[in-house]
């Protein structure tokens, strides 16, 4: 009997009783016929069908179970492949989906962060640098940067930390007000107190902030001799809020975080980051940065750089724009535009964030090493004397 067992080339026996049992190959036959039909249940189930026409034929023919759900390639972008439920025969969407590599760019590009904060779990901030709300990320705590100052008339307090005038604007011992101009609280020098409950008059004065006061250039705020001690400036790259820092004679004009005016008033921009467009930064046009960027990869060198040649350097918009944030504090964010630097050397110590734009330097940037020029007779054909750069 074990013989029959261990060498019948069958399937299976027969015992002396008359009942059918498997060989040992009958064993192995039904060994792979299960492994083959659990294969088969997993490919079915678990890959998708090219078409919605292919998954019903599929289970027409028993290889989807009752109940059992499979997938269907899409052939859009919002998704790689549909969920199908066997229901009773019939294959019916359940609106699960597996996500395309597109969908999954196009969500990570929407909630991606436009500039990474340094000091801020999550914080809105606007065009013109100003931050209304911010979660610390040190402790948590939620700001609402709404009140800009608070100014006194000796050392002065601030909120937020974004306070820079240390004295309250003429006529003023204390005052409150906020970044549109508008005067939240205060006490005037002649005793009249403005906002309190049950005060002398009613919040909203202007005093000596004019609100709603507005410049479509520097000049304009370096020419202007009138009441104000805040004003804005509008253009697509400079906009900004600028106030006047009473206690300041000496600081030079930048030509984007302090200007000074004619009748020797320093305005102060106030913004928790600055930009290199701020402070006037030409920038190389987008078409001869490509057309550089072309030749430049193809090795015409050459014709690459006679491209940069009448090309305004940015270096000294770019130093003193990092010397303001140096002074103040805050971060350099340049996210867009293409800049030339020639030479003279960048200090920057505090955060830069620059990605999105470009730095470009030419065969006139950086420092002339003379000691490393050619000799005649000994040198023939070796490069240009090199050059250095230094931020």
């Amino acid at each position: 009997m074990l013989d029959k067992v261990v060498t019948s080339r069958g399937l299976t026996y027969t015992d002396r009783l008359g009942g059918q049992h498997y060989t040992v190959d009958g064993i192995k036959a039904e060994a792979d016929k299960a492994v083959k039909e659990a294969q088969d249940s997993i490919t079915i189930l678990g890959l998708p069908f090219a078409t919605l026409e292919d998954a019903q034929a599929a289970t027409d023919a028993g290889k989807i179970p009752d109940g059992a759900v499979t997938w269907v390639r899409n052939s859009g972008d919002n998704s790689l492949a549909d969920e199908y439920i066997n229901n009773g025969g019939t294959l019916v969407a359940t609106g699960r989906k597996m996500p395309s590599s597109a969908l999954v760019d196009e969500i990570d590009k929407r909630t991606r962060s436009l500039q990474e904060s340094p000091d801020s779990l999550f914080d809105i901030v606007s065009s013109n640098g100003i931050r209304p709300f911010r979660i610390r990320s040190t402790d948590g705590v939620i700001e609402f940067e709404s009140v800009a100052q608070l100014v006194t008339g000796d050392s002065g307090l601030n909120f937020n930390g974004s306070v820079i005038d240390n004295n309250a604007p003429d006529g003023w011992l204390f005052l409150i007000y906020s970044r549109n101009g508008l005067v939240i609280a205060g006490v005037k020098e002649d005793g009249t107190k403005v906002g309190w409950g049950g005060s002398d008059s009613g919040g909203g004065q202007a005093g000596g902030i004019t609100p709603g006061d507005t410049a479509v250039g520097y000049d304009d705020i370096r020419n202007y001799t009138g009441d104000a001690t805040v004003r804005d400036v509008v253009g697509e790259r400079i906009n900004g809020r600028f106030v006047v820092d009473a206690s300041d004679t000496t600081s030079p004009d930048d030509g984007g975080g302090v200007l000074v005016g004619t009748d020797g008033r320093r305005w102060i921009r106030q913004c928790d980051f600055v930009s290199y467009d701020m402070f006037g930064a030409p920038r190389i046009p987008e078409s001869v940065y490509q057309n550089y960027a072309t030749l430049s990869a193809q090795g015409n060198e050459s014709a690459a750089q006679a491209l940069l040649a009448d090309i305004e350097p940015a270096d000294q918009a770019i130093a003193r724009c990092h010397a303001f944030a140096a002074k103040h504090a805050i971060p350099v964010v340049q996210n867009v535009g293409r800049f030339l630097w020639v030479s003279g050397e960048i200090v920057v110590r505090t955060s830069a964030y620059l990605s999105g734009s470009t730095i470009v330097t030419c065969n006139r940037s950086g420092t002339d090493e003379t000691r490393w020029g050619k000799v005649d007779g000994v040198d023939d054909g070796a490069p240009d004397p090199m050059y250095m750069f230094r931020i």
